[in-house]
């Protein structure tokens, strides 16, 4: 087979896992006969300066994702790539909508990160009701869908009515295989002598960081432990205001977004997701990288996926502090077993991941040739 090339397709270069993601996976892609671009919206974000070498960047300078289809649309047309990569729901719209007008011969794979059901269930307005329709409306276009969990793909069956067989379920690429073989024998420091509880996703309502800062509260009672959530988003100043007014300035940090979330966890005794719904929850392979135990909120749907049903850290009740708050004392009074957490973690290196997406992108791609 001739070499590819691959389209990846993102609003910007913000720290979220959806972009995270592509980042990842582009670099393994390039063990690959592809060539490969990275357009965005916007060159800005945290992320902007985790640009792999050896790509094609296109900055189509559009403050909105809307404003990029006809950009998107000459792109395809000059260019023609063979795929056509999105992720992050208002790009998958587009990226869809860009080939149809433009007649390429482009094929779509659009990425999805959330159960959209669950999420309209937190945030419902205009906008959320407009990129339901569109998804309606569009979804059927694409040449495959994937889903970055089996929960996920069944939120998009069952509320969307996508045909299953237009799904692929494939985990997010977390770390490199080099990067894995490092963190099993970390430099391990200890903080201040307090147990380290690290927490990390954007500031924003699904993530509930409230719970989790209610639950420390009640742990805070029974042993002395510090709390760091890294991240940034529109919650941070509700949630500092929280901790000011608890007196717990000293024990809480925000420190906001890191460009090292290993460097951040290795020293961390616990790693606590309290989310409302997590699509997969990056952080939560990240920290069983680390040899980190993990506490998660058992919400749709990524935490229990990646725990299996609990075998591979604790789930708890969304919104129950108290709940919350019991399964961290019980996970720090347990000595955690570091190979199998790590073992778990190895499934969603980058080249693992990689191969299931090259293997799909040529499947794709079979009767296009010349």
């Amino acid at each position: 087979m001739n070499s590819m090339r691959i389209t990846f397709f993102i609003p910007s270069l913000a720290g979220g896992g959806a972009e995270r993601m592509v980042l990842n996976l582009i670099r393994g892609l390039l063990d690959y006969p592809v060539q490969i671009d990275l357009v965005v919206a916007r060159a800005c974000g945290e992320l902007k300066t985790q640009i792999p070498q050896g790509i094609n960047f296109v900055n189509l300078h559009q403050n909105r994702v809307s404003s990029t289809l006809f950009p998107l649309m000459h792109f395809l047309r000059t260019n023609r790539p063979n795929i056509l990569f999105s992720a992050v729901d208002n790009a998958n719209l587009i990226a869809i909508l860009a080939i149809l007008l433009s007649r390429a011969k482009t094929k779509c794979v659009v990425s999805v990160h959330q159960m959209g059901s669950k999420f309209r269930q937190i945030h419902y307005g205009f906008r959320e009701k407009i990129l339901r329709n569109g998804i309606l409306l569009l979804f059927q276009f694409a040449h495959k869908i994937v889903a970055v969990s089996d929960g996920v793909a069944e939120d998009l069956i069952h509320e969307l009515k996508i045909n299953p067989s237009c799904i692929a379920t494939i985990g997010n690429p977390i770390l490199s295989t080099q990067k894995f073989e490092q963190l099993k024998n970390p430099l391990k420091k200890k903080v201040k002598g307090e147990v380290q509880i690290i927490s990390a996703g954007r500031l924003v309502k699904e993530k509930d960081f409230q719970t989790l800062v209610d639950a420390f509260v009640i742990l805070r009672k029974q042993l002395a432990c510090h709390l760091t959530i890294y991240g940034e988003g529109p919650e941070r100043a509700r949630l500092e205001s929280q901790r000011d007014a608890l007196g717990l300035t000293e024990d809480i940090d925000f420190p906001g977004f890191t460009e090292d979330i290993f460097q951040a966890l290795t020293p961390a005794d616990l790693c606590v997701v309290s989310s409302l719904t997590e699509g997969f929850g990056n952080v939560i392979v990240e920290s069983l990288a680390c040899g980190v135990p993990v506490v998660s909120t058992d919400c749709p749907s990524g935490p229990r996926e990646i725990l299996q049903d609990g075998k591979f850290g604790r789930l708890v009740e969304i919104q129950q502090p108290e709940r919350l708050a019991e399964a961290m004392l019980a996970s720090l009074k347990q000595k955690a077993d570091r190979s199998l957490l790590q073992d778990r973690a190895s499934d969603f290196t980058i080249e693992k991941i990689a191969v299931i997406y090259y293997d799909l992108f040529k499947t794709l791609m079979v009767g296009d040739e010349p």
